[in-house]
């Protein structure tokens, strides 16, 4: 499964339509419609979209296809993700791309 086919996934299994997950998304119908048939690559700003939005969604799994769709919350695995926020600021500074929102409900979540 592709990460395109990942995020459809997360639509179907909330059991919306098209029109409904791009507006929860805010984005444009037609860019999910790219997305759905494979026309464009799922972009940063969707996956961030979908971690502001579904919290619960694993996204390694999202992302890579790994491990399980959903995941707990930080505040139910009570692990410290410090070295998670760290890495991920550098991974932002290096790529230049915006994790930032990202970062930020992971520090939010462990109070961080």
């Amino acid at each position: 499964m592709t990460v395109n086919e990942r995020v459809m996934e997360i639509m179907k299994r909330e059991n919306l339509s098209q029109k409904e997950f791009a507006s929860i998304l805010d984005i444009s119908q037609p860019v999910l419609t790219y997305v759905a048939n494979g026309r464009n690559k799922v972009s940063l700003d969707i996956v961030t979209k979908i971690a502001s939005k579904y919290p619960e969604i694993n996204l390694r799994w999202l992302v890579l296809g790994e491990g399980e769709t959903r995941q707990e919350t930080v505040r139910e695995t009570g692990l410290d993700l410090s070295k998670l926020i760290q890495e991920l600021e550098i991974v932002n500074s290096l790529n230049n791309k915006n994790l930032s929102s990202i970062i930020f409900r992971i520090k939010k979540e462990t109070d961080a």
